[in-house]
Order: C-alpha cells, then sequence, then structure tokens
C-alpha cells in the first residue's frame, strides 16, 4: 500500500511538472570558455555516470521532473529504499528524501534500530548542481550498486535537491530571497524547516552538505589567478562545540575524505571564501546557522563539502561529481566503518552539554584568528600555477570575544510567542510559565546597539542582577536538555545568529533586552511550568 501511494504521489509530480513551461536553467552562452592550458589541469575521470544530466548532447543539468522520474525509477522494487515527500517549496515543488535501511526504510524504524543514520544534504544552492548529481548518483549505488552493502551498518537518508525552486531557475537563492544555508536556526523559509524537521526526525550522527565554489570572481581580480582546489572540505567549527564531535570530525573523517581525495588525484585545500578585503581569505563561517554548525551543536557530524563550480556552467561537469561522489562515498565507507563510534560519540556529546559546569562558559561571539597562509591559484590564459601569500582567516582556531558562565535557563515574555514557536520547532523544549513568580535573575544592560549585516542589529551587553516578578504566561527554556547550547546561543541577546540579533524577539522602548538569564536552580515549588507544544 506505502509503495502504491508513493507511486501515485511521484505520477502527479510528474504531471504537474509537465503543465510548467519549460525553463532554461542557465544559459550556456554567458559561460566563457575554459583556456586549454587550463583544462589540462582538470582530466577528465574514467567514470560512466547515468543520471539525467550525463544524457548525451545535454547542455544543462538536471530539471526538477527529470529528478522525480529518477528517484522513481531507482526505488521502484527495492525494498531498502523508499521516498518520501518531506515538505514544498515556496513555488509549490516538492522536497523528497530517499531513506536507505535495511529491515524497513521507515524514518520511525530508523530510530529503532541502532545504526547511525548518515544524512547527505544537495543542492541548498540551486546554481551549485554538482553535489545534487552526486547525490543522485550515491542514491543509485546505494540502491541497487555498490554501496548497498554499507547498509549492514548505517542508515542514510539523502536530500538530492533542497532548494528545488533555486536549481530550476539557476538561483542561489530561495524564492523569497533568502540563503538556505544560513537558515537552519532562524527557518524563515519553507525549505528550512524540511531541513530541520528531517533533523529532528532523524537524529543524524553525521551530515553531509555539498556545495560548489566561485572559480574566478574575486580571485582573479585580487591574486590574478583561478581558484585551483578540485574540492575544499570544512568541518562544523563552532566555538560551542563538544570534544566528542571535534574529536570525530578532525580524527576520523576529514582524514578519510583527504586520503580517497589523494588517492584518486583530486586536488583539496580547507573551505575558503573571499573576504570585503581584497587581500583577506577566511574559512567557511563558524555560526550556528550553517548547516554544518548547526548540525555540530545537535551532536552529529557536519561536513561541507565545495567543488569549484560557480560560473564555469557544465565545464569540468563529470570531474565535479566524481570529486564530489568521492567525498560523499569515503564519508559512508568511513561512517559504516566506526558505526559504533558514531553512537557513542553522539551519546558523549549529549552527556557533556547535559552536565552543569559552573566552570563551562558559554562562547556567544568569537572571531577567526588571523593568520599568514600560501595559496596557489591558475592564471587563467596559461593555465601556470601561481602560489600567492595571503591573510588568512582560520575557523580552526577561534578567539572568544564575548563569553559567559551558561545559566540554569532563560525567560521571553509571553509577547515573544513567534521566538518560543520556533524554538519547539527546531526540537528545544520550551516551558509555559502558568502562575507569576518572583526570582532573582540577570538581566541585559544595553550598552550599545549598532546595525549590523543586512536588518541585523549588534549589540553590546553586560548582565546585572535583580529581583523580577516574571508574568504568567512568560516562556521558560531551561538548559538541562540536548539541545542546551543551541538554545542558549539563540537567546543571547549579542550572538550573531540570535534572536535579538534578527530582530525576532524585540528590544523594547528604552532599547533593553526582555529576554532574563536564570543563574542558578530555583526551588521546584516555585516555577508552575507546562511545556510548550
Amino acid at each position: 500500500m506505502a509503495r502504491s501511494v508513493v507511486r501515485l504521489v511521484f505520477s502527479l509530480l510528474l504531471l504537474v511538472a509537465s503543465w510548467a513551461p519549460a525553463a532554461a536553467q542557465f544559459d550556456p552562452a554567458r559561460v566563457p570558455a575554459q583556456a586549454p592550458a587550463v583544462a589540462a589541469l582538470y582530466p577528465e575521470p574514467r567514470v560512466t555516470y547515468t543520471t539525467p544530466s550525463f544524457a548525451p548532447g545535454r547542455v544543462d543539468f538536471t530539471s526538477y521532473a527529470e529528478l522525480a522520474r529518477f528517484l522513481a525509477a531507482t526505488s521502484e522494487g527495492v525494498a531498502h529504499v523508499a521516498v518520501r515527500t518531506m515538505g514544498w517549496s515556496q513555488e509549490g515543488r516538492s522536497i523528497a528524501a530517499v531513506i536507505f535501511a535495511q529491515g524497513g526504510p521507515d524514518i520511525a524504524a530508523l530510530r529503532r534500530n541502532g545504526r547511525p543514520t548518515v544524512l547527505i544534504i544537495g543542492q541548498q544552492h540551486g546554481n551549485e548542481p554538482a553535489g545534487g548529481e552526486a547525490a543522485l548518483v550515491v542514491i543509485a549505488r546505494l540502491a541497487r550498486g555498490d554501496l548497498a552493502p554499507l547498509l549492514e551498518h548505517i542508515n542514510v537518508v539523502v536530500v538530492p535537491r533542497a532548494n528545488p525552486d533555486g536549481a530550476e531557475a539557476f538561483r542561489r537563492m530561495t524564492s523569497n530571497g533568502i540563503d538556505l544555508n544560513r537558515d537552519h536556526v532562524l527557518a524563515r523559509t519553507p525549505e528550512a524547516r524540511v531541513l530541520i524537521g528531517l533533523m529532528r526526525e532523524l537524529d543524524p550522527a553525521l551530515v553531509i552538505d555539498g556545495h560548489e565554489y566561485t572559480v574566478a570572481g574575486g580571485w582573479v581580480r585580487n591574486f590574478g589567478g583561478l581558484a585551483r582546489p578540485d574540492v575544499l572540505i570544512q568541518a562544523a567549527t563552532q566555538a560551542n562545540l563538544t570534544p566528542a564531535i571535534t574529536l570525530l570530525q578532525d580524527g576520523t573523517f576529514l582524514p578519510a575524505l583527504r586520503n580517497a581525495f589523494d588517492a584518486r588525484a583530486l586536488t583539496h585545500d580547507w573551505y575558503f571564501t573571499a573576504d570585503r578585503d581584497p587581500k583577506v581569505v577566511n574559512m567557511g563561517g563558524i555560526e550556528p546557522e550553517l548547516a554544518r554548525n548547526a548540525s555540530g551543536l545537535r551532536h552529529a557530524a557536519g561536513i561541507v563539502i565545495e567543488t569549484r563550480g560557480i560560473g564555469i556552467g557544465r565545464t569540468n561537469w563529470k570531474r565535479r561529481v566524481f570529486a564530489q561522489v568521492t567525498a560523499m562515498e569515503a564519508a559512508l565507507a568511513t561512517a559504516a566503518r566506526n558505526h559504533v563510534a558514531l553512537n557513542v560519540a553522539r551519546d558523549e556529546s549529549r552527556r557533556f552539554d547535559l552536565a552543569r559546569d559552573p566552570a563551562r562558559m558559554l562562547v556567544v561571539r568569537a572571531r577567526q584568528s588571523p593568520e599568514r597562509r600560501d595559496l596557489v591559484f591558475v592564471d587563467p590564459v596559461s593555465g601556470a600555477l601561481r602560489p600567492v601569500t595571503v591573510d588568512w582567516r582560520s575557523s580552526l582556531k577561534l578567539i572568544p570575544e564575548v563569553s559567559r558562565p551558561r545559566p540554569w535557563g532563560y525567560v521571553l515574555p509571553p509577547s515573544a510567542m513567534e521566538a518560543a514557536r520556533r524554538l519547539v520547532e527546531l526540537g528545544v523544549a520550551v516551558d509555559t510559565l502558568g502562575a507569576q513568580a518572583r526570582l532573582t535573575v540577570e538581566r541585559y544592560r544595553t550598552l550599545s546597539i549598532e546595525a549590523g549585516a543586512g536588518e541585523t542589529i549588534l549589540g553590546r551587553f553586560e548582565l546585572e542582577r535583580g529581583e523580577e516578578a516574571l508574568p504568567a504566561g512568560s516562556f521558560v527554556v531551561t538548559l538541562d536538555q540536548r539541545l542546551a547550547t543551541l538554545a542558549a546561543l539563540l537567546l543571547e541577546p549579542d550572538s550573531a545568529s540570535g534572536y535579538v540579533a534578527h530582530r525576532l524577539v524585540a528590544l523594547d522602548a528604552a532599547g533593553r533586552v526582555p529576554i532574563l538569564r536564570i543563574a542558578e536552580p530555583p526551588d521546584t515549588h516555585v516555577l508552575a511550568l507546562y511545556p510548550l507544544q
């Protein structure tokens, strides 16, 4: 019955897709030609792929309708595979997850079978197609090919196209102009809410996020060359990661991926991006809003895979997909070999976050550490390698800017219902205060407020203690829960990813923060708390 429903859903999706006018995903005529000497640095791998974008004579990428047909055909008749529509994009396209598990590919069964789950996310950015196409290659190999035996030790869930609207229009953003990979804690888009809901349901031990990076652009202007590496990688880099997750990423998965790239002659480096300063190069960001960092704060190893692709159309297309497949394959094989360690690391990470340690500080805001580092760029005409020494901002060693002791919990006013609702949506436990209570609390005294990036604000605050009457209907978030660190980073007002910075919790008319901290556990009879559903 379930499979009949799946077939019916996909038939309807194909019918709807056939009514929609065909739209070119990108204009091949606008893609600059690659110089022969540059092309020689990136030979085509000797592999054969049968996913839609590799059809003979193809000049664009896999469409939404082709994706739906591919998933339906690949999963048909395979007992350990199920395709589930997790939600819908802003333009009404389905966001599908392909579930692989021995003994029943059902999310509820995944939570019971004891095997760690690996989540692969493709194409959060619509103009970065290689990760999504590689996800289709991996789906086929898990369904009917050589990767299927790995399912004896792990479950795998693949979301090949997280941003279907962006992919169909070949644009980075979602339809409302929000960057999906900056929305994993604010949940402003239905696409992000799909991924957040999936994270809650799956409780994965490893998250792999497939992207592509800019090849020319500022690199040519600032350093006189094209970005060279086939693939850039970075694990979760957030100042509050637990030791177990950091060790799992740095000691197990990153070395395995690098070894796989070396074995297949793929050049690789840390993930890096341009800065406003033309002479500075940054590693990937450190805020909780990014998928890999949000994963780390959820007690999963989180790794981003970036292949050289933005701005070059289908140039080196097979090699880009090959690099993504190499990373995903190595991550899955490593997870299967270390399946017990993945479960242990996740459990240890949770226990670490639950432990109340007065000496353990919450790093509310941090910055990357400055270094000097050598990078190699490629001359866009001659193909010559051009070593350049750059000012490098490292995410591997973070410098705390604002740190505070962890409180017992936070209090939000009754007017902050939307913020409370979003916390619950993330999986954070929120209680409602059933009767007025008077407690000693810590208030935030506002020192300064200035404009931040976009419409955000950047504030400086200090704590002061005092008595406060908490009205009935206030929301209480205690930190005796497994997402305690994530919740705290959203509720501290000077956190760049927080609800105050993004104006989800507004300052009052006098510029004061309406969030309060309860530093020490109150007497149990003082607070009448009821779970917010």
